[in-house]
């Protein structure tokens, strides 16, 4: 997965689950988990990740909500 891949990534993410305070997804293998969490991060989201389980919890700011 490209750097570019990434953004595309996280944004479509934001845009399906942005609304929500918080939400977890999966990153299927193949994905770089750095870059998609960087993207994340860049986007303002606070991100934490579980390595062993590649899931990975998103907390979206405040000014994201709306």
């Amino acid at each position: 997965m490209t750097q570019e891949a990434a953004e595309r990534f996280a944004q479509a993410l934001l845009m399906q689950f942005g609304k929500e305070r918080e939400f977890k997804f999966e990153l299927p293998e193949g994905h770089n988990m750095e870059f998609v969490t960087a993207a994340l991060e860049r986007a303002g989201c606070s991100v934490q990740v579980d390595q062993v389980t590649r899931s990975v919890v998103v907390q979206v700011p405040e000014a994201k909500l709306n």
